[in-house]
């Protein structure tokens, strides 16, 4: 300021050299130009006082604009910043929460940033109100932890619940931002609204000063008309370009508060325009910081453009994927929509993928999956939804089908009837179907979708390359096989489980020569149930593995008490398809011979005849183990697989059993009875022990003796009871002796 008072005093000395050949005056004019003069400088120091106040508070106001620019403005980006990264970590947790496959889209990179900008928050603390502060950091600290506890807690019912407590912390970081993007606003307002004020306060201090311009100006009136002319244009031009150059600021500052800007408009020899060409600095620097944060929100912009693309459309083969099929799903469930257009939902899958994946490797099945979605574009209109819902599962929701979809699903077969060309390779894919009419608006999209599955599994069932509606009855059938399987999974915690001994004698029925170990459960309220009853659900439910681990101890325990009693009668045991491809079949024997005592001789393992044709070789390798351990194998339902002579002097067995369909048919049909005899010869000729099922008469008995039969098993013979009762009557009577 003191640099700026000399500089005018300067300019008015100057003024007054040229105006001292007029001091020619007589006394009096002398002493009336002196106190004139003395007047003047009074003005002038009015006037100094009033600039020095306009300067003092021009030099706050860029105090004002100077925080502006180093604190709000980067706090803003910074805001920028925290809102874009909560949606984008909103947007990628219902990928998640929604898609099975968005695990491979990573979250800890988000909850990284989450951290990072918790801690940048706390620089910017004395910038926001001490609410919005502990508001947002509260809500920064929430989705954190959030993001933690997602990776800590994969399930999926947890991130349902995880993503619903997300939608308070980004409701309050959205809202916060909201209100420092309006304290910018309000402190641009602010200062032009000071400007303004100042401007006026100065016209009121010029309107004085001119009062004492024209007292002066009366004043030194008889002196000279150009001593006062001099004087008070020299006043007026200052005040003049005083006043244009403040108003010139004030417009200025308020095309800056509007994002408006342009070059400089003022001098550097002028003080006022000094303040303005801070002001136009401060502006530039302003214009940068916009310029900057609108970069950043085009790039979040875009981001979350490529998040959203990614959430709704499957990346391989650009159909909707199961979000998005969903959503479109759940709008043809409103009310209008199933009246008016009938909508259908078609859900299937490929029956032999897993084979294709296993044999030409997971990128000729992804190449597979885009021709499949190629070959299928044409049949989908394009008022109908076509997704793939994950894998090699995809489903069509169509409209205004009057036929209930039948000849859509026949023109799906058709398709899929004519072979793919994959990595050099000629194949062939069917389908199985599912299809749902959508005639209840009252149902969720998850409820349609499971009654689809339902009715997809059910035509498998039937036979690929198939279809099926889906009908109550298959909702009954699976709530009663959950229902079977929980009861079956307490019923292994109760040890409600117990095992029935059939035997099996010498075919006349007078020497007690094994028995078979056969599995019943006793239920509380249902009383005793044969493994007919619940034995499919056990094997599609997996629990077949720990009722199969059970009888087979128990079964060992049996054999060494029979063992103890005297009686040298081995035991049968029946193995699952699923105990026998494990690969820990042979650690189980072993375990369950350890833990029992049992001679491993007198146990016998029996596997049928199709668990040997899913994998011959394999089952050859197992088989050669069991022989190992000196346990004895019986081939189950022998002559039901149409291939088992193919492979039968391969197979390291040591017993046959002839399925009790042929034993009972065998009398009434002569093709029964010429099977029964070449299995019984061919037996006897690999060295075999040859057993006989389902025997129920003499009749029987007496022509499996004729061809000379091995063993003999039925209810002719006794029924399956508890252990007790066969060590009670180990000795039979001859069956074949009494009948004659």
């Amino acid at each position: 300021m003191p640099g700026n008072y000399n500089n005018w005093r300067i300019l008015l000395n100057r003024r007054w050299r040229l105006d001292w050949m007029l001091k020619v005056h007589s006394v009096i004019a002398t002493v009336v130009v002196i106190c004139g003069f003395g007047y003047l400088l009074v003005m002038h120091a009015n006037g100094a006082g009033l600039f020095g106040k306009l300067h003092d508070e021009t030099v706050i106001t860029l105090d004002d604009i100077e925080y502006a620019a180093t604190q709000i403005y980067p706090l803003r980006e910074l805001l920028i910043e925290v809102s874009s990264t909560a949606r984008h970590f909103k947007n990628r947790f219902e990928l998640i929460v929604t898609d099975p496959d968005a695990d491979t889209f990573p979250i800890g990179p988000l909850i990284q940033k989450l951290g990072n900008l918790q801690s940048q928050l706390e620089r910017f603390q004395g910038g926001l109100d001490r609410t919005q502060y502990a508001a947002l950091r509260e809500s920064l600290g929430v989705l954190y932890d959030i993001g933690i506890e997602l990776e800590e807690s994969p399930q999926s019912y947890l991130r349902l619940q995880l993503f619903r407590d997300t939608a308070d912390p980004l409701r309050e970081i959205e809202q916060t931002t909201a209100v420092v993007r309006d304290v910018l606003r309000r402190s641009a307002d602010t200062l032009t609204t000071g400007l303004l004020k100042r401007k006026t306060q100065v016209e009121e201090h010029l309107a004085g000063y001119n009062a004492y311009t024209r007292n002066s100006f009366l004043l030194l009136f008889s002196i000279g008309i150009l001593l006062v002319v001099l004087a008070i244009g020299s006043r007026l031009l200052f005040l003049h370009h005083l006043r244009e150059r403040l108003g010139l600021l004030a417009d200025y500052a308020r095309d800056i508060a509007i994002e408006k800007y342009r070059s400089v408009p003022f001098s550097s020899r002028d003080p006022v325009g000094l303040l303005g060409i801070q002001l136009w600095l401060m502006g530039r620097r302003i214009r940068s910081a916009l310029r900057q944060a609108r970069q950043e929100q085009a790039r979040a912009d875009r981001a979350l453009a490529k998040v959203e693309e990614l959430a709704y459309f499957d990346p391989l083969t650009g159909l909707q994927n199961r979000r998005r099929f969903m959503s479109q799903l759940q709008e043809s469930l409103r009310e209008e929509n199933v009246r008016a257009h009938h909508p259908l939902l078609i859900y299937f899958d490929l029956d032999n993928f897993k084979e294709i994946n296993d044999s030409l490797g997971h990128e000729a099945g992804d190449q597979l999956l885009v021709a499949i979605s190629e070959r299928l574009h044409p049949i989908v209109r394009q008022q109908d939804s076509f997704g793939r819902l994950g894998g090699d599962e995809f489903a069509l929701l169509v409209y205004d089908q009057m036929d209930r979809g039948m000849r859509l699903a026949e023109r799906l077969k058709e398709q899929f009837s004519r072979p793919y060309s994959i990595a050099g390779y000629e194949v062939f894919s069917s389908i199985s179907m599912g299809i749902v009419v959508i005639d209840d608006y009252h149902k969720q999209p998850m409820e349609i979708l499971k009654e689809a599955d339902l009715a997809m599994y059910r035509a498998k069932a039937a036979g690929r390359s198939n279809y099926m509606h889906f009908s109550a009855e298959m909702r009954d059938s699976a709530e009663q096989s959950m229902k079977l399987t929980l009861e079956l999974r307490r019923a292994l915690d109760a040890q409600q489980f117990l095992l029935h001994f059939q035997p099996q004698f010498s075919i006349d029925g007078s020497r007690l020569l094994g028995a078979e170990a056969l599995v019943r459960w006793q239920h509380p309220k249902h009383g005793l149930i044969f493994p007919g009853a619940f034995m499919g659900v056990a094997e599609s439910s997996g629990l077949i593995v720990p009722i199969g681990d059970w009888v087979l101890i128990e079964a060992c325990r049996a054999a060494r008490r029979i063992a103890d009693s005297g009686l040298e009668v081995s035991v049968a045991i029946n193995i699952s398809n699923r105990q026998f491809y494990r690969g820990d079949l042979m650690e189980r024997i072993t375990q369950a011979l350890k833990k029992s005592g049992a001679d491993p001789s007198l146990i016998e393992v029996e596997i049928t005849e199709s668990m040997l044709l899913q994998d011959i070789e394999e089952a050859i390798r197992v088989l050669r183990q069991l022989r190992s351990l000196q346990v004895r194998v019986a081939l189950d339902d022998f002559g039901t697989g149409y291939s088992s002579l193919n492979y039968l002097t391969r197979l390291p067995i040591d017993t046959v059993k002839i399925d009790r369909g042929f034993v009972s048919e065998m009398l009434a049909h002569p093709k029964d009875k010429a099977v029964i005899e070449a299995i019984i010869a061919l037996g006897h000729r690999l060295g075999l022990s040859v057993v006989a099922e389902g025997i129920e008469t003499q009749a029987q008995a007496r022509f499996l003796a004729e061809l000379k039969c091995d063993i003999a098993q039925g209810f002719l013979y006794g029924r399956p009871a508890e252990l007790e009762m066969l060590l009670d009557r180990p000795m039979g009577r001859p069956i074949l002796a009494a009948g004659r």
